[in-house]
């Protein structure tokens, strides 16, 4: 199961090939979104057909702040490049097991250093 990232659907949006794979996760009904990047994806607007399918996603909850501030001293995740939602992702994605897809080279990093990159 992958948690996408807004870079990930953006070039999912635009026809890249580097999102092929994604697009296939996506029809066999593993692929989840985050609510932090549905607000990300509506405030660079959006068509209501993509709406429409990012409602049919899993929507994985927001991980508590104290945890994610918990994580952000616990794993240097600071001075890396990545911002807030960044590690919001990462939180969820090492509560729920969700690997993340994405194409933010910060984010990806900080991913693998973690071993929740897809």
């Amino acid at each position: 199961m992958i948690l996408i990232d807004t870079s990930a659907w953006v070039s999912f949006f635009r026809g890249e090939q580097r999102s092929a794979a994604m697009q296939d996760e996506i029809i066999n009904g593993n692929g989840a979104i985050h609510p932090y990047i549905i607000g990300e994806l509506l405030l660079g607007g959006i068509s209501s057909k993509i709406d429409r399918l990012l409602q049919t996603m899993e929507l994985l909850p927001v991980t508590d702040s104290n945890v994610v501030f918990q994580l952000i001293k616990n794993y240097n995740l600071h001075n890396r490049g990545i911002g807030w939602v960044d590690v919001n992702l990462i939180a969820t994605s090492m509560i729920s097991g969700y690997k993340i897809h994405t194409f933010d080279e910060n984010l990806l990093r900080a991913c693998r250093s973690l071993g929740c990159s897809w």
